[in-house]
């Protein structure tokens, strides 16, 4: 992939079409459009969007049609994930065809290698093997991410989150204070892009510096991989964009999500 990765459309494009991958890996069905592909794995799942169009043709009335057939077909609302440098140009055809905005998030990048600083010493992260993750990963991973230290998945978000932790591309690591799992982080690397994603911390330790000792951590590992950059969502100002902001993290792209219903 040639872009420059210096400029939004680049980081941009380069980000989605690495979604588009690892998404069609890890959906049960998905139909290729126009560079990007519309995705689905079950009814209800967050799996279930449309990625990476804009970049390698346009988003027109034909292409929209092509995804919400798609949808409908398996009755659910159709989704788009759009880069601001795309969607922008296509808010007409977009409101033509139905599609409304239903989220945003920031998406923040960061040069590698990164200098970064020392760890807390009081927090331990580990990257750990698919096997020695298991269930235990996928219950402390669901937790921190809810917020609700006595939740149990249901069976439909623990197969999403299985998914995610068998890819072979996924990388997972686990935070603790003296000795205690406190906290889950991934990191994909696809060069030429190491994405952090799924970090989540439990309710009863959040403001220790978990989070940022969990991003310093895969920021390691994604210095060591080759990668030329390392990307992070965030929702506008959150947590998130506070602690990558720290460390050198500059905004890349703003990523908006469009639906329209179903029926």
């Amino acid at each position: 992939m040639s872009v420059d990765l210096s400029k939004p459309a680049g980081i941009a494009e380069a980000e989605q079409l690495r979604i588009v991958r690892v998404m069609t890996e890890l959906t049960y069905e998905h139909i290729d459009i126009n560079g990007g592909a519309a995705c689905y794995l079950h009814p209800g799942s967050w799996m279930n969007n449309t990625h990476g169009l804009g970049h390698r043709g346009p988003i027109d009335a034909e292409v929209l049609e092509q995804v919400t057939a798609f949808y409908a077909e398996r009755g659910v609302p159709a989704q788009l994930d759009l880069a601001h440098t795309v969607a922008m140009p296509a808010l007409p055809v977009l409101a033509e065809a139905g599609y409304r905005m239903s989220d945003i998030d920031d998406v923040y990048r960061l040069d590698l290698p990164a200098k970064l600083p020392e760890p807390d010493a009081s927090i331990v992260v580990r990257e750990v093997s698919r096997a020695e993750a298991g269930e235990a990963w996928l219950l402390l991973s669901h937790r921190a991410a809810c917020g609700d230290e006595q939740a149990e998945p249901t069976a439909a978000e623990a197969e999403e989150t299985r998914r995610v932790m068998e890819h072979p591309r996924s990388r997972l690591f686990v935070a603790e204070i003296d000795g205690v799992p406190v906290g889950t982080a991934g990191l994909e690397t696809a060069d030429p892009v190491a994405a952090l994603f799924a970090g989540a911390t439990l309710p009863s330790v959040r403001r220790r510096g978990v989070q940022r000792a969990l991003i310093i951590a895969r920021l390691r590992a994604a210095n060591a991989s080759g990668c030329a950059v390392a990307t992070i969502g965030s929702e506008p100002a959150g947590p998130t964009a506070r602690n990558v902001e720290r460390l050198g993290f500059t905004l890349g792209f703003v990523r908006f999500e469009f639906t329209k219903p179903h029926g």
